[in-house]
């Protein structure tokens, strides 16, 4: 029986932020350590661990800002447990910059639910690095891998975190592609638009990125993910946002799959990597889609006919009963 390979760590169990702020009221926060544990136990008779190899910092710092990551490294030295910013910063006055931490988070974050913790350097580096690890098996193989990241990353932009995310994972993968020479497209099927890689890549056309998604008008990233956002200077027509309506059935989801195959197809890409988010799920309490566990097959066998090498990364999800049923029926279909 083949195996799917696939890239873990516990350390992320280090990151519980266990309250977000929404509305100014702080509530449960959604994105738990349970998800991904949750998601090993169903896939554990089908999967194999791959080699963890540390993510050169140099990949990171093409990606993201210096400041930013500076910024991160530097939280563990503060006194807090748990940072949400007190103010976001307003002015382009700053030649005398704040000193405290709470103020200068500020800066570094677009929403109140995606608190700085004193690991957090530690742990969504380790989320990077299953993704470096797992596209470099796939280069190496040219077998589809699977990185269960967490925190995940594809709302993370060049120099900001929010939507539960820190590093853009995902863009990272892509960059080491471009690196070698590849032309990778970055394909997301969260619920969410992945505002990230579309931001990092926007102006380049080293990556093509899709995203199929909620229409943002009144979801969240809110400000970004509509059709027409298209890219800019060489990144014209590399970007391309398909949208969908609330209570999203089955029928709607995969035409437009087939419309993002079709320019995959165009722009002849060589590698795949997959920003797999499972929050289009009926069931998931955060969202309103309403795919069935069944639907993440059929979503799988059509991305597994572009025979692309595919590094496949943990996004969102959050009905912790089914998420790892989700994911089992997503990564079955992707074996090679």
């Amino acid at each position: 029986m083949s195996k799917m390979t696939i890239f873990s760590s516990d350390l992320h169990h280090k990151h519980d932020i266990v309250s977000e702020i929404y509305n100014g009221q702080y509530e449960e926060s959604a994105e738990k350590p349970k998800r991904i544990d949750n998601i090993l136990q169903e896939i554990k008779e089908f999967t194999v661990f791959g080699q963890i190899i540390q993510i050169p910092e140099e990949l990171i710092l093409q990606v993201h800002d210096t400041n930013y990551i500076n910024f991160l490294k530097q939280i563990k030295n503060s006194n807090f447990d748990k940072v949400y910013p007190s103010v976001r910063n307003y002015s382009d006055f700053l030649e005398t910059k704040p000193k405290k931490i709470e103020i200068i988070a500020g800066e570094y974050v677009f929403d109140s639910f995606t608190p700085f913790t004193s690991q957090i350097w530690e742990v969504v580096n380790e989320s990077a690095t299953l993704a470096f690890s797992a596209c470099n098996y796939t280069l190496e193989t040219r077998k589809n891998s699977y990185a269960l990241c967490r925190p995940p990353g594809h709302h993370a932009t060049k120099n900001m975190a929010g939507g539960y995310c820190y590093l853009a994972n995902a863009s990272l993968v892509a960059q080491n592609l471009v690196n070698l020479g590849k032309n990778p497209c970055i394909l997301d099927i969260d619920y969410h638009h992945g505002n990230g890689a579309q931001e990092i890549w926007y102006e380049s056309n080293q990556v093509l990125t899709i995203s199929i998604h909620r229409d943002p008008i009144d979801k969240f990233p809110y400000y970004s993910g509509f059709e027409s956002e298209k890219g800019l200077g060489l990144g014209l027509n590399w970007n391309y946002n398909l949208l969908l309506p609330k209570e999203t059935k089955k029928q709607e989801y995969l035409k437009k799959l087939e419309k993002a195959i079709k320019i995959i197809l165009d722009k002849k890409c060589d590698y795949l990597v997959i920003s797999a988010g499972f929050d289009t799920y009926k069931n998931d309490p955060i969202c309103d889609f309403e795919l069935e566990i069944e639907t993440y097959q059929k979503i799988a066998k059509m991305i597994k006919e572009l025979n692309l090498p595919t590094v496949i990364l943990q996004e969102g999800g959050y009905h912790l009963q089914d998420l790892g049923k989700c994911v089992k029926a997503f990564l079955q279909n992707l074996i090679n």
